[in-house]
């Protein structure tokens, strides 16, 4: 387990990490308090720990990430909001976040992430209609979404989606969401 002053004498080494899980800190008893700080050129990290002072740490000293995965549900979307603003460079979110993924929250991510890319929420959410329209005006290079479980969005939503995110390659819906005509016609334009 470093000590700061093992910590500051490699920080140039860990400056030059770019991928983190913080799993694999807290499971080898790692202190972030210590470690983080000198992570500034991480562009990716998993969240699959639940520790909130993670976030305020990677907040205060990580503005180049890329991507963000969040694979411990006990983080909620308004807990990685403020890593997410932080870092203007965001373009991939992977989240199994629970709680209070609503359209607020959706929409504050967006703005948030200005070159998103790939959005992930898999869980159960009450993101509606206005999350999607919101996605489809401000995230017009989405190339990839997963918004399987958000049982509330419309087919004339997904549509209008689809319709103004022209880089959209792939697209996880509810079946509910969509009619089998759209289906149908969707899979022969595909």
């Amino acid at each position: 387990i470093p000590t700061a002053d093992i910590a500051r004498r490699c920080s140039h080494a860990l400056s030059c990490i770019r991928n983190l899980s913080t799993n694999i800190l807290h499971q080898n008893g790692q202190d972030a308090t210590i470690l983080l700080p000198y992570m500034t050129g991480l562009t990716s990290v998993e969240l699959n720990y639940y520790c909130p002072s993670d976030i305020h740490l990677l907040t205060q000293y990580c503005h180049k990430l890329t991507k963000i995965k969040v694979f411990c549900s006990r983080y909620d979307v308004t807990d990685i909001l403020p890593l997410c603003c932080a870092n203007p460079l965001l373009q991939d979110i992977r989240s199994v976040c629970e709680g209070t993924n609503t359209d607020t929250a959706l929409v504050e991510l967006i703005h948030a992430c200005p070159h998103l890319h790939t959005l992930w929420l898999p869980n159960e959410t009450d993101i509606t209609d206005i999350g999607i329209l919101a996605l489809s005006q401000h995230c017009p290079q989405l190339q990839w979404l997963n918004v399987s479980d958000c049982k509330k969005v419309k087919e004339a939503a997904v549509l209008q989606l689809i319709q103004r995110c022209c880089k959209l390659t792939t697209l996880y819906v509810s079946s509910s969401s969509l009619s089998k005509e759209t289906w149908t016609q969707l899979d022969k334009n595909t």
